[in-house]
């Protein structure tokens, strides 16, 4: 789910020069985030906090690229000894060209 960027006077999606987060759509995301007033409706984005949140989200996403980088790179080894498999007998193949 998307948190857009946006600020109390205007509309999220008319922003062009975003100054904050949608206090509702940081709560369906990550409720600990978000504070309540004495009613219980959402107030505000605990700003302070989402920092720690953010690293912690990007440590996850490069643990997440190192292992499709590896799974690339075997894929391609794979590829690479299947080319020189098929090349071998059948050089008229166009990947032996």
């Amino acid at each position: 789910m998307a948190v857009r960027p946006c600020n109390s006077l205007l509309p999220c999606f008319v922003l062009s020069n975003p100054l904050g987060l949608a206090a509702e759509e940081v709560e369906r995301v990550e409720p600990s985030l978000t504070f309540h007033n004495k009613q219980g409706e959402i107030e505000g984005v605990k700003y302070n906090q989402l920092t720690a949140v953010l690293i912690n989200a990007i440590k996850e996403q490069q643990h997440q690229i190192q292992q499709q980088q590896s799974q690339l790179k075997q894929q391609q080894s794979e590829i690479a000894t299947l080319e020189r498999l098929v090349c071998r007998n059948q050089r008229h193949v166009m990947a032996c060209r």
